[in-house]
């Protein structure tokens, strides 16, 4: 079966911590404001739930679209009823077990300008999600393999660039899904301090909100570095973008 989609639906993957929010938050964000009413998101396993959001980025409507009172269910819902829809969506799953559910990969095969955003971190698990979905036939049209060192940095660990993955880069996981199209873009690093004061226990700042002076003056300057970093690292797959 296939759904129709002619915006991308993006399906974001990866360990544990290992940046999948902060993907989402500029995907989400980035470009124009009326773009953002565009976009549709949806997370598990942590709320099960369809957001839509406002041009200025805070969500509009939250939607618990349940059949039945699991996460497959629900993502059985997302995509044949959402991902399918008009606007771009974004299927948040960071190390949900979906090569556990081969219904669910088998729903994936139907949807039109799927993208797989799979996430790798340095060290013995950094790419064990991305070995699993592909044992499990999970092998969309369009894959990107983001190497994302920053969590190594923000647990005080000198950032060491591209040779942190010097093992999982050689790995024949890795090789096979860059022979079968995959392109690899490394993420560029957010100043902690910025991150820090955009995302805390006492709030959350928007990045539209952060560069209108919701931050200190000195962390919009990161913020806007890291921001041009992202367009730049990205533009291999600009046209893929939601």
């Amino acid at each position: 079966m296939t759904f129709t989609n002619t915006k991308p639906a993006w399906i974001i993957t990866g360990p544990g911590n290992c940046g999948a929010t902060l993907m989402v938050r500029w995907l989400i964000e980035r470009g124009t404001e009326d773009r953002l009413k565009d976009m549709v998101l949806a997370q598990v396993p942590y709320f099960r739930q369809i957001v839509t959001y406002r041009s200025d980025g805070f969500p509009t409507k939250l939607r618990h679209r349940l059949r039945g009172s699991d996460d497959v269910r629900f993502l059985q819902d997302f995509l044949q009823n959402i991902a399918p829809g008009e606007k771009a969506s974004l299927l948040d799953l960071n190390d949900w077990p979906l090569w556990e559910s081969p219904e669910l990969i088998e729903l994936t095969k139907g949807v039109e300008n799927l993208v797989s955003c799979q996430i790798i971190t340095p060290g013995p698990i950094g790419a064990l999600v991305m070995e699993r979905l592909r044992d499990a036939g999970f092998k969309p049209a369009k894959t990107v393999l983001v190497l994302n060192d920053t969590v190594g940095q923000w647990c005080g660990v000198p950032p060491r660039g591209l040779d942190t993955f010097e093992d999982i880069i050689r790995s024949p996981a890795f090789l096979r899904a860059v022979d079968d199209g995959a392109v690899v873009v490394t993420m560029p690093r957010m100043d902690a301090a910025t991150s820090d004061a955009m995302d805390s226990d006492a709030r959350v700042v928007r990045m539209r909100q952060a560069l209108a002076g919701g931050i200190d003056d000195h962390l919009v300057a990161h913020l806007k570095e890291w921001l041009r970093a992202m367009d730049r690292a990205f533009k291999p797959v600009q046209n893929w973008l939601p």
